[in-house]
């Protein structure tokens, strides 16, 4: 949230909402974010716990409501990326690196951001 107020995004609960912060322990047992009907912007970067954030808005993704999504693909924490990252491109994302070139599936590199758009 403070990150948000230094860059002047207004933040919900001010006096121009725009963008709403959830704060939360992230595991295999939290359950998807119902209350949450679409997103401009998701962000993950927890350390290999990825897929349980992905989990988390799985069903955002299946109806494409989600536009951007930034994700830390951290393969020297687990090996299931290749998975998180099919299923986003199944619900029909494109990946891109932080320069925008298209993502060709090498995940030698144990540590990179992935930029998911809407196809």
């Amino acid at each position: 949230k403070k990150n948000c107020e230094l860059q002047g995004i207004k933040v919900a609960g001010t006096t121009a909402p725009e963008i709403t912060i959830y704060e939360i322990w992230v595991d295999e047992n939290t359950p998807p974010l119902g209350s949450v009907s679409e997103a401009e912007l998701i962000i993950i970067d927890i350390e290999g716990n990825d897929m349980n954030a992905v989990r988390m808005y799985r069903d955002l993704f299946k109806k494409r409501k989600v536009k951007n999504a930034m994700i830390e693909i951290s393969p020297c924490f687990n090996d299931k990326y290749p998975v998180m990252v099919n299923f986003i491109k199944g619900c029909g994302y494109e990946a891109y690196d932080l320069e925008g070139k298209k993502f060709n599936d090498d995940y030698s590199t144990p540590q990179f951001n992935l930029v998911f758009r809407r196809a």
